[in-house]
C-alpha cells in the first residue's frame, strides 16, 4: 500500500515536469498506528515550527509522505520526499514511544521544507534525533524459516518459449534487517542538525502604576527591546512616571515631579506551557527626578539623580508566535534617596525604601 502511494505521487509529478505547475502548498500525508497522533496534529506541529501555514503557495511542487509501523511493540519512522526529480527517503528512526516519532517527524518535516527552521527547534528534539537508534528495534526483524537452496529450474529447449517468471525475484530468504539511519541520502543541512542559539528579537510598549518614587500614586509609560533566547532575555528598558504633585497642606503651593529612567536587564525564561512564559529578570535603572516650583517664593526648578535596583519576575502569554501579552510586577529598590524641602515648612517628599510599580503591554517579536 505505501510503495503503491509513494509511486502514484511521483507519477503524478514527473507526468506535470514538462511544463513549470502553479504554485501550490505543500501536500503531506500521514500514515501511522491507531494510537498515534493524527495528521492534524502533523500538521499543528510542522507549522508552528515554520511559522506559516503548510497550504503556502511554493514555486516548486513538493510532496511528503511520512510512514510509522508498528513491530512487535516497537515503531519505525520513515519520510518519503517527492519532488519533479524523483523520491528521495529522508529519514529512518526508532523509538517506542508514538508522540515522540510524531514529534520527530515534525521536525524533520519542518527541516526538509525550510532549513533554516532548524534554529527554531528545541534543542532537547535535536538530541533525540541525534541519538542512535535502540539496537533491540534496529535488529528485531522476526526469524523467518526458509530453506537454504531454491529448487532448481530445468532449462525448456531452445523451440519453446521459457515459463513466466514469477513475480518474486530471489528465494524465500531472511528479510534483510532494516538499513542504519545515515545511509540514506540527505541534505547536508538537516545532516548536521546540532543544537545552537538562535534569537530573536522583540519591542514592547507597556503602561501601568506605580507608587513610592514619586508622591503619591501615578501612572506611566513603558518600553523596552530585547534579544529572546529560549531560556535568556537581555533587554534595554525605558520608563516615564510624570506629573505627580506634592503639595504643603492647606495650599496650592508645593512641587510638580517627574521621572524617566533608563536601563538593562537579564532574565532566566521558565516555558511551563506552550502558551506561557515566565521571565524572571533583574536589573538597574538610572535616570533624573526632575522637581518644578509651584508657587513658592524664592523657589527653583531642580533636577536630581536617580539609581535604583529592580527586580521584575513576569507573565507572557504567547498566542501566537510573534506576539505576547506581558504582565510585570517591579519591585524597585532606590540607591538614591534625595529629601525635597520646603524651607522653614520641612521635608516635601522622600522616595520610599521600596517602591512598586505594575506594568501590563504588548509584545512584538520578529522574525
Amino acid at each position: 500500500m505505501l510503495a503503491a502511494l509513494l509511486w502514484t505521487i511521483l507519477a503524478s509529478t514527473a507526468v506535470a515536469a514538462p511544463s513549470p505547475p502553479p504554485a501550490r502548498g505543500v501536500e503531506l500525508r500521514w500514515d501511522a498506528p491507531s494510537t498515534c497522533p493524527d495528521q492534524a496534529a502533523l500538521r499543528r506541529q510542522v507549522e508552528d515550527i515554520l511559522g506559516a501555514p503548510l497550504d503556502a503557495p511554493r514555486p516548486r511542487p513538493l510532496s511528503i509522505v511520512a510512514v510509522i509501523r508498528d513491530d512487535a511493540g516497537t515503531r519505525s519512522l520513515r519520510i518519503f520526499t517527492v519532488t519533479a526529480e524523483g523520491l528521495r527517503e529522508r529519514a529512518l528512526r526508532y523509538d517506542r514511544d508514538c508522540a515522540l516519532l510524531t514529534r520527530a517527524a515534525a521536525v524533520l518535516i519542518a527541516i526538509t521544507i525550510d532549513p533554516t527552521s532548524i534554529g527554531r527547534v528545541d534543542p532537547e528534539v535535536l538530541a533525540f534525533l541525534d541519538r542512535p537508534p535502540d539496537p533491540a528495534a534496529a535488529t528485531a526483524p522476526e526469524p523467518v524459516t526458509a530453506s537454504t537452496t531454491a529448487p532448481e529450474v530445468t532449462p525448456e529447449p531452445a523451440a519453446v518459449d521459457p515459463p513466466p517468471v514469477a513475480p518474486v525475484a530471489d528465494p524465500p530468504s531472511s528479510p534483510p534487517p532494516p538499513e542504519p539511519p545515515g545511509t540514506v541520502e540527505a541534505p547536508p543541512e538537516p545532516a548536521k542538525m546540532r543544537p545552537r542559539w538562535h534569537p530573536r528579537g522583540a519591542a514592547r510598549v507597556t503602561g501601568g502604576l506605580g507608587f513610592g518614587d514619586l508622591p503619591a500614586a501615578g501612572g506611566g509609560l513603558g518600553g523596552a527591546a530585547a534579544l529572546v533566547f529560549r531560556h535568556l532575555r537581555l533587554e534595554l528598558t525605558a520608563e516615564l512616571w510624570p506629573l505627580r504633585q506634592a503639595r504643603i497642606a492647606g495650599t496650592d503651593s508645593g512641587a510638580d515631579f517627574l521621572l524617566w529612567t533608563v536601563g538593562p536587564r537579564v532574565c532566566g525564561v521558565v516555558h511551563p506551557h506552550r502558551l506561557v512564559e515566565l521571565p524572571l529578570c533583574a536589573g538597574v535603572e538610572a535616570g533624573r527626578v526632575r522637581v518644578a516650583n509651584v508657587r513658592l517664593e524664592n523657589g527653583h526648578n531642580n533636577r536630581v539623580g536617580w539609581f535604583a535596583v529592580v527586580l521584575a519576575p513576569s507573565l507572557a502569554v504567547v498566542p501566537l508566535r510573534r506576539l505576547a501579552v506581558w504582565f510585570s510586577p517591579e519591585l524597585i529598590v532606590p540607591t538614591t534617596r534625595p529629601t525635597f524641602v520646603v524651607e522653614d515648612l520641612g521635608p516635601l517628599h522622600r522616595p520610599g525604601a521600596v517602591a512598586l510599580r505594575f506594568m501590563l503591554g504588548v509584545e512584538l517579536r520578529f522574525p
